[in-house]
């Protein structure tokens, strides 16, 4: 939402509340989602893999699906932050740096978080990784082209500070299910098995870590 309706917020002149950017300053403001996915991916990179061993070791070296999620809580709490500034920054007509502070934050988290999320729900459905792909990429595309149909009325009725403060609100209520889920997940996955069992197929339980290692100096 914050791609689609950037040159709604940056182009119109200073007069009618916008920043008055030209094509080519839009263009350059559009860095900071870069360098945001750039950060996203060197994170993922050196940590993604990293931190689930670490919960996996501290659990005593048996794998859990649910140990993948634990990367997401940098971004669920770091992207929240960047909703908050974006629509207090819009909403008082701040420097402009500061929404380009708040743009990096929503990017670099939204694509250290989804990545995080495809990847947990691939590992939940191994024998139906295409259909559970095609399902969540539905979803979000879905989504998103829906908020683009509603974000008009939905600013006109709270105002552009709240309309992105509420967004923040609703990724903590989501943080708040993700945690529930880390801890409470494997065994809700258990009632799959209920519904099929050919697709209720995980590495839940393997271990990855061997006692040698574990003992290992």
């Amino acid at each position: 939402m914050q791609a689609s309706t950037l040159a709604i917020y940056l182009m119109p002149p200073v007069v009618a509340g916008g920043y008055g950017f030209s094509s080519l300053q839009l263009a350059f403001f559009t860095m900071t989602a870069w360098i945001g996915i750039l950060g996203a991916q060197a994170y993922g990179y050196l940590f993604n893999d990293a931190i689930p061993l670490w919960v996996a070791r501290r659990r005593g070296g048996v794998w859990r699906p649910e140990y993948r999620l634990a990367n997401t809580l940098l971004p669920g709490l770091l992207l929240p932050i960047g909703l908050g500034i974006y629509g207090a920054g819009l909403q008082l007509h701040l420097h402009i740096m500061v929404l380009a502070l708040a743009s990096f934050l929503i990017w670099f988290a939204a694509l250290l978080a989804l990545p995080v999320c495809y990847n947990y729900i691939v590992e939940c459905f191994l024998r139906t990784p295409v259909e559970a792909s095609v399902a969540l990429n539905s979803y979000r595309i879905a989504f998103g082209l829906m908020s683009v149909f509603i974000i008009t009325q939905w600013q006109m009725a709270v105002g552009v500070g709240w309309m992105w403060g509420m967004g923040a609100f609703f990724v903590l209520a989501v943080d708040v299910l993700m945690v529930l889920v880390i801890f409470k997940g494997h065994s809700v996955r258990k009632l799959t098995v209920h519904i099929s069992d050919r697709i209720a197929a995980t590495e839940d339980g393997e271990r990855i870590i061997g006692e040698k290692e574990d003992g290992a100096p």
